[in-house]
């Protein structure tokens, strides 16, 4: 972000959360404490972004998504790929699956 112009007294970091849920709250506190105005940019991977969006809304946070590391699953079409999976279309599913899951979980709990 320095690179791109952003002087270092504009970005805020939170390296004390190991979620994303913690994220939220702690940036809440900051933003609060600093009384900021939004709407932030949030940076996420793309496949991450829409639970993040919806902890931050839930959390009180107005942010602009900003998703990056895109995950292009570049398998063709067959009926063989469906039923016998290459171990990299596994790898590829668990992600997203553990999003789903992450998701539905973080719903339930209150969270998002």
């Amino acid at each position: 972000m320095i690179k791109c112009g952003v002087s270092e007294n504009d970005i805020l970091t939170d390296r004390n959360s190991r979620s994303t849920f913690e994220n939220a709250i702690c940036l809440k506190k900051i933003i609060d404490s600093l009384q900021l105005n939004g709407p932030f940019v949030l940076i996420t991977s793309a496949y991450h972004m829409p639970r993040a969006l919806k902890v931050f809304k839930k959390a009180g946070i107005d942010v602009i998504a900003y998703p990056c590391d895109f995950i292009e699953i570049d398998y063709p079409f067959s009926i063989e790929n469906y039923l016998f999976p290459k171990p990299a279309i596994l790898t590829d599913w668990s992600i997203i699956i553990k999003e789903i899951i992450g998701t539905k979980i973080y719903e339930i709990t209150g969270k998002a």
